[in-house]
């Protein structure tokens, strides 16, 4: 398969986007059985680049991706942004899948508690 088209893997999930030589390669949409979808770049069947992952639990993250070609995207290190189903939003670097470095944390609740500077292993550092 070349160019757009779509795929249903065996265990439901499934592919709407650019193929090369049959693999996921280019913009395209994964749709996974648990209601998580990611859309955003593959290159030679696995996620590489900018995309946007809304997880079953509802959160959303916007950010640099990487993966396996079977597993579920994983920010890569850089700038990242995530909105909790909750409200709360992150704006920062993310390090390991934690929170480091540089960023701005916003509580979304009635007193919308705002943290902004640095962040260690995920925990307030500063």
């Amino acid at each position: 398969m070349q160019g757009p088209g779509s795929f249903i893997y065996e265990d439901g999930s499934f592919y709407v986007g650019s193929f090369y030589e049959g693999i996921r390669d280019g913009h395209g949409i994964l749709f996974y059985t648990d209601g998580s979808v990611f859309k955003g770049i593959w290159a030679k069947g696995d996620i590489k680049g900018i995309g946007i992952y809304k997880k079953k639990n509802k959160d959303i993250v916007l950010g640099v991706f990487e993966e396996n070609e079977f597993e579920r995207p994983k920010v890569k290190d850089g700038p990242t942004q995530i909105k909790y189903k909750s409200g709360d939003v992150f704006f920062g670097k993310m390090e390991n899948g934690q929170y480091e470095g540089e960023g701005c944390f916003v509580e979304h609740s009635t007193t919308c508690n705002t943290y902004q500077g640095k962040w260690k292993k995920g925990k307030k550092n500063g």
